[in-house]
């Protein structure tokens, strides 16, 4: 869309141009050039425009990569990939931009070549009608409604982004993410076997927990808002075939987990280290678990069975905690089970994640974590080190870059409309600069002038604007995946970028309109 709107302006600007060279091509043709020759000519001038133009937006290319790379995902650049200038995209862009200028800078200049050498010095016939022909002013008008038309349609993509991606940060997850570090852990299975992985961990939560700086900490095999396991679950007292049971979160804890996250607790109890591999199996769910499966009855004391085993594995309920996001921010929460590690309902797992809640800033305590686990085992070392507030950035981190590429496109697009506005404006002044003054003799104010340069603007807003709002609908479609509790074809969007797009285009207008109620009569009647 840019392109394009950029090539519009292109167009209108070497139209304008080449109208304003139709003596000077006259003069050649009348000295012996023909068609051809000056075809080169305009040719080599449009191609070392274009060069020169995609030797400019390669060197911004360059100086704009490095800010470029903070719209990636964090998780990308944690494993090393970088962004940086391909060869085929290259040659692309810069066969895209030396086509379109010379696309856009041949063909207007082409259109002035119609008619002979001595229309063109006479003024008779088309040639000298340019200036004023209908036909010139419905293509430059044309330009700038498309201009217009895309503008609107990249701010209305931006508008949605920018609102879906604002109410997407005040959803509450459901407990407080800040102050939260957490880290992954991998115990080799040869030295880590069945009880070993869980008193590991329940032992290193111990530690971490009676540490200064630190109010709880716990381990787990996943946690929001990146849940992926996933397991069948039955309810004693329901038959129902197997290959048909609904299906849950299933999460591993052990040590004060629920704590150091900020579950809160709504019936029964927690999870505790006595429950371990010689304790009856227990498990703890969530409020849309217990609605779910138990039809808003208590499920404490009821026994559900996990997996997909035979015989089943029987687990009773005994508490229920608050739901949070644990899918991400523009997900409803997932029905979930918690177990103890030690227990291996869920099967044995030798990867954890370590869950910790400071009283601080919580990277300061990554020192202290890591001499606790060296204090265990020294061979030990920890990875996917971060908070929780960043790994909910991360969860919309594909949002939030759309948003801001959006963004940074449709702002582009406004500045270029806005050019193209005020040149085409700026052109139909100069040249109806005779026009204005004989209405100016036979009476006509400052302000009748500026009000018809002024509808006239205002005109190719709207067709623009009606062109863009339908566009605007059907690109909707296209950001339907991305966007939260904002409809593509939000009202209030829609009306806030045509007001902003029709405030751009009048500021544009300003210069050249006032500049036209200035024109006197005597002056212009002298140039023509």
């Amino acid at each position: 869309f840019v392109l394009v709107i950029a090539c519009a302006n292109i167009a209108s600007l070497l139209l304008a141009r080449a109208t304003a060279r139709q003596r000077e091509l006259a003069v050649r043709r009348a000295l012996g050039a023909g068609r051809a020759r000056i075809a080169r000519q305009l040719l080599t001038e449009s191609l070392l425009l274009a060069v020169a133009g995609g030797l400019v937006g390669l060197g911004l290319a360059y100086a704009l990569l490095g800010p470029t790379t903070s719209l990636f995902p964090a998780q990308l650049r944690t494993v090393g990939i970088s962004a940086t200038i391909n060869g085929r995209v290259l040659l692309y862009t810069l066969a895209a931009s030396v086509a379109s200028g010379l696309l856009f800078g041949v063909a207007p200049a082409l259109q002035g070549l119609r008619g002979g050498a001595r229309e063109w010095l006479t003024g008779e016939g088309a040639a000298g009608r340019l200036t004023t022909s209908v036909g010139g002013r419905r293509v430059r008008n044309g330009f700038v409604v498309a201009e217009i038309a895309l503008s609107l349609m990249l701010l209305v993509g931006a508008g949605v982004l920018l609102r879906s991606f604002a109410r997407l940060q005040r959803v509450d997850p459901g407990f407080d993410t800040r102050n939260v570090l957490t880290m992954r852990l991998s115990l080799p299975r040869e030295q880590y076997k069945t009880d070993a992985v869980g008193a590991f961990f329940e032992e290193v939560s111990r530690r971490l927990a009676a540490e200064p700086g630190v109010r709880a900490a716990g381990a787990t095999t996943q946690f929001p808002p990146g849940n992926a396991f996933t397991t069948r679950i039955a309810i004693d007292g329901q038959v129902q075939p197997t290959d048909q049971l609904p299906t849950v979160d299933i999460t591993d804890v052990a040590g004060d987990y629920f704590t150091s996250l900020g579950y809160t607790l709504k019936a029964g109890r927690l999870l505790a280290t006595t429950d371990d591999e010689k304790a009856p199996p227990v498990a703890v769910v969530t409020e849309t678990a217990a609605r779910r499966f138990f039809s808003g009855a208590s499920p404490l004391g009821r026994r559900i069975a996990l997996g997909e085993g035979s015989p089943p594995k029987w687990v009773e309920v005994v508490g229920v905690v608050g739901d949070v996001r644990n899918h991400g921010l523009s997900e409803a929460s997932a029905a979930e089970v918690f177990v103890p590690v030690r227990q291996q309902i869920a099967g044995w797992n030798n990867q954890l994640f370590l869950t910790i809640r400071t009283k601080s800033d919580p990277l300061s305590m990554l020192p202290t974590v890591r001499r606790v686990i060296a204090s265990l085992d020294p061979q030990q070392p920890v990875y996917l080190i971060r908070t929780l507030d960043d790994a909910f950035d991360e969860a919309v981190s594909q949002r939030r870059a759309a948003m801001l590429l959006i963004t940074i496109f449709a702002g582009v697009a406004l500045v270029l409309a806005a050019v193209g506005i005020y040149g085409l404006m700026s052109y139909m002044v100069n040249e109806r600069t005779h026009e204005i003054g004989i209405r100016m003799a036979l009476g006509a104010l400052g302000t009748d002038v500026l009000g018809m340069v002024v509808r006239q603007t205002l005109r190719l807003v709207a067709i623009g604007a009606a062109l863009g709002l339908a566009g605007a609908l059907l690109l909707g479609r296209a950001l339907t995946s991305m966007v939260f509790q904002v409809k593509p074809s939000d009202p209030t969007t829609l009306a806030v970028v045509t007001a902003v797009l029709a405030v751009v285009a009048l500021v544009a207008t300003l210069v050249p309109a006032v500049r036209a109620t200035r024109v006197t009569p005597l002056v212009a009647l002298r140039r023509e």
